[in-house]
């Protein structure tokens, strides 16, 4: 049986008659990276906000390692790091000033050398220690990114809330980032629960992703199943496109053909059929310039269920 660290069960919130999250259920097990998608104003900032319990649910409730914030919320939310927006840090004092203000904060109950060892650690743990005791204001945004990072571990929680943790980042920063998420989840067993609107950085570091849109939950699953279709997609070069087109255009397993391009055919084909494309090419004398065979993105993927366009 999966660890579960994070449980939504019937999250609703409403803002007068309008329903900003619907019944939403959720589950992220330890130690996983699960990616929480959807267009501008489907509601992920309002989920957020009350896993965080920055506002309450209309409905439903929130549970964090098996405790319900909504009847324990300091049993429940120390169990919880999160980014929700930028990291604000003192931009004059140190990283590592910062975060012994956030322990300070967090009440940990240690001793000035048990602190300042539990600091070391964090920074170690996102690439600072050579950078901890120069001021935050000599920061790039990725560093900061990572010492928001390191603030949000600072209460050794179970899961971590990040927002947009790569907003504004180079591909350098957005690299960095990258892996010290998925060293987070996999060395150190901590889940992470990723919004973000760079769809192919979360294909390339999540388990799972939910999508949201106008309040609903409309699409769950592991990334790699949720790409699984039906049909594949090749495009092949060709001169003569548009006999080419009348030659494959009535074969039944060929669900669509498309001229793209003066030299450029679009097929798609039922999957349980498509190694029969060569042969079928041979047996009509077409030979093709180049024949690629095309995988749907998590962002193409995102973009069909969001806008409701079903094939």
């Amino acid at each position: 049986m999966k660890d579960i660290v994070l449980r939504l069960v019937n999250l609703t919130k409403k803002f007068g008659s309008l329903i900003a999250v619907n019944n939403l259920n959720i589950e992220v097990n330890r130690g996983e990276i699960f990616g929480f998608l959807g267009p501008n104003g489907a509601g992920k900032t309002t989920t957020i906000r009350m896993i965080v319990g920055l506002i309450k649910p209309t409905s439903g409730f929130v549970e964090i390692d098996g405790i319900n914030i909504q009847k324990d919320f300091l049993g429940g939310i120390k169990r919880i790091g999160a980014i929700v927006e930028s990291p604000a840090f003192y931009p004059y004092f140190s990283g590592r000033k910062n975060l012994e203000i956030l322990l300070d904060i967090s009440n940990s109950g240690l001793s000035g050398k048990e602190k300042q060892k539990r600091i070391s650690e964090l920074l170690a743990r996102v690439n600072l220690e050579d950078r901890g005791k120069d001021k935050v204001s000599s920061y790039s945004q990725g560093m900061k990114q990572r010492l928001g990072i390191a603030g949000a571990l600072i209460a050794e929680p179970e899961i971590i809330i990040l927002d947009e943790p790569t907003n504004g980042l180079d591909p350098a920063g957005m690299k960095e980032i990258r892996e010290l998420i998925k060293n987070l989840a996999r060395d150190k067993d901590i889940s992470v629960f990723l919004s973000s609107h760079l769809l192919n950085e979360v294909e390339q570091i999540c388990d799972r992703v939910g999508i949201i849109d106008k309040g609903n939950l409309i699409s769950l699953g592991e990334v790699k199943s949720l790409l699984k279709r039906s049909f594949e997609n090749f495009v092949i070069v060709v001169n003569n496109a548009e006999k080419i087109f009348n030659d494959l255009k009535n074969e039944k397993w060929i669900i669509d053909v498309k001229i793209r391009k003066d030299r450029e055919i679009h097929i798609k084909i039922d999957c349980r059929y498509s190694e029969k494309l060569g042969s079928l090419l041979h047996d009509k004398g077409i030979y093709p310039e180049e024949i690629t065979k095309v995988s749907e993105t998590l962002e193409e993927y995102f973009l069909r269920v969001t806008t409701q366009k079903y094939e």
